[in-house]
């Protein structure tokens, strides 16, 4: 075999393989059950939990399109230090890699780097509960590339009022329901020492009730 030969053989192996860019809608819901201050996403108490991706294209696109029906995990977050859970506080910025992960998407993840506090609102007999959430989608493939993302967690507690659901969670409480999210990635990707200068990046909301079971 020539030089020339071995050379361009060398130079096709080591050649990095770069994934499809990260955009578009997901959606996916699951079930979480919480406390004053954490969020145990269902199976409970294993660190994390499953999510099902919404099983229709529309509304999950992109990126997020071919994914239409499988499994992820997400991760259990605590406002405070607690064994089994990742810290994560609201309204500050944090860093919890990994929080999305995606079974048919191996090297795709979403890093969280905000959680806005819960909003409530009463609605009939049942308590909505909606958190916004922001952070970054990336390819450890490509993991210099990062793509700005945004979500929304939703859930109803049925039969409850806003004062009593409070006073369920301060007096060490749970609530236990299903919940709802959308995530929107940003066509623009964004190179990751940029992201990290900016601390938090995009608005998203994560309706989670993390707010309504975890603070």
């Amino acid at each position: 075999m020539s030089a020339a030969v071995i050379s361009t053989a060398t130079l096709t192996a080591v050649a990095p393989a770069y994934s499809a860019a990260i955009t578009g809608q997901l959606d996916f819901t699951g079930a979480v059950t919480a406390t004053a201050t954490t969020f145990d996403f269902l199976p409970a108490t294993l660190g994390t939990g499953n999510f099902i991706i919404v099983p229709f294209s529309p509304p999950n696109s992109g990126f997020f399109a071919p994914l239409a029906g499988t499994s992820g995990a997400i991760k259990d977050i605590s406002s405070v230090p607690a064994p089994g859970f990742t810290t994560a506080p609201a309204d500050v910025p944090i860093l919890v890699q990994d929080f999305l992960t995606f079974a048919s998407a191996p090297t795709a993840s979403f890093t969280l780097t905000s959680i806005q506090s819960t909003i409530f609102a009463q609605t009939g007999s049942s308590v909505s509960a909606t958190i916004l959430v922001s952070g970054f989608f990336v390819d450890s493939s490509d993991p210099a590339t990062t793509y700005s993302g945004s979500g929304i967690f939703t859930t109803q507690i049925q039969n409850q009022t806003i004062a009593g659901l409070t006073n369920l969670l301060a007096s060490g409480g749970s609530v236990t329901a299903s919940y709802s999210a959308s995530f929107q990635a940003v066509p623009e990707p964004t190179p990751l020492p940029a992201i990290l200068a900016l601390g938090i990046i995009g608005t998203g909301v994560l309706v989670l009730r993390r707010r309504l079971a975890t603070h």
